[in-house]
């Protein structure tokens, strides 16, 4: 008989499990409404509950998004709505997006009675989809959670009542009343905050980030990190060279 190692399929499956690992929850970019100064993001992690999901966002400090108005609905959904990632298609082409945070009170009258919001905040604006909630006999249990809908996989797209239990939502969207701190990286000894204003240059000269020095995204603004040994910022000298602001 033929010995054959079991190494390889080891390291085969090693891989795939560590490869679930890193894609079954990625964050996307935050992103600060001006219309409340709430910061919102798309997280990607498919198989969590609604539960699971405000659970999530409450180990962070925020909550499942809760929804006031049509702009603020907008907006979110320009954070998500695009990325084939987060929706789900049914077998009947319907596309099925993240959680939001709204919730049915237990024993409200179905299906549009008793919606209120996670975080307590009362439901004064609804963003349902065409014929929603409708608490779907089809459904296994009550239609008493929200997400994103929308049909043939397609915009428009809108709210839809559905049960906390189900298994396929591939993901939520996060909110916090403010922008969430980022650890900065290590070795990091200050930032600088660059808006392309009259401040961020002078008399047209451009710097050049030198020895390793980057820009730092997830900071204020478009912070330059610099490892506090050799990196710098070179800028040409000229006859009116000068700097304006403080430092």
């Amino acid at each position: 008989m033929k010995k054959t190692s079991t190494l390889p399929r080891m390291k085969r499956m090693f891989a795939a499990a560590l490869l679930f690992s890193l894609v079954s929850t990625m964050s996307f970019a935050q992103s600060v409404w001006s219309g409340n100064g709430h910061s919102y993001e798309a997280v990607y992690a498919p198989g969590l509950t609604w539960a699971q999901a405000q659970a999530a966002c409450e180990a962070r400090g925020g909550y499942l998004a809760t929804i006031t108005s049509s702009d603020e609905d907008a907006f979110v959904k320009s954070l998500f709505e695009n990325n084939p990632a987060f929706w789900f298609v049914d077998g009947f082409g319907s596309g099925l997006g993240p959680w939001i945070g709204g919730i049915q009170a237990p024993n409200s009258s179905e299906p549009g009675e008793g919606w209120g919001w996670a975080n307590g905040e009362p439901m004064t604006y609804t963003g349902w989809f065409s014929g929603e909630p409708n608490n779907c006999p089809c459904s296994a249990s009550n239609e008493n959670r929200i997400q994103y809908f929308r049909v043939n996989n397609a915009p428009p797209t809108g709210w839809n009542d559905i049960p906390n239990s189900v298994g396929f939502v591939r993901g939520y969207i996060y909110e916090r009343s403010e922008p969430e701190c980022i650890s900065p990286p290590s070795g990091l000894v200050s930032w600088w905050r660059g808006e392309n204003n009259a401040n961020d240059f002078t008399r047209g000269n451009d710097g050049t980030l030198i020895n390793g020095a980057t820009f730092a995204p997830g900071k204020v603004g478009q912070a330059f990190s610099f490892d506090g040994v050799d990196d710098y910022v070179r800028i040409p000298a000229s006859p009116d060279f000068d700097f304006s602001g403080s430092f």
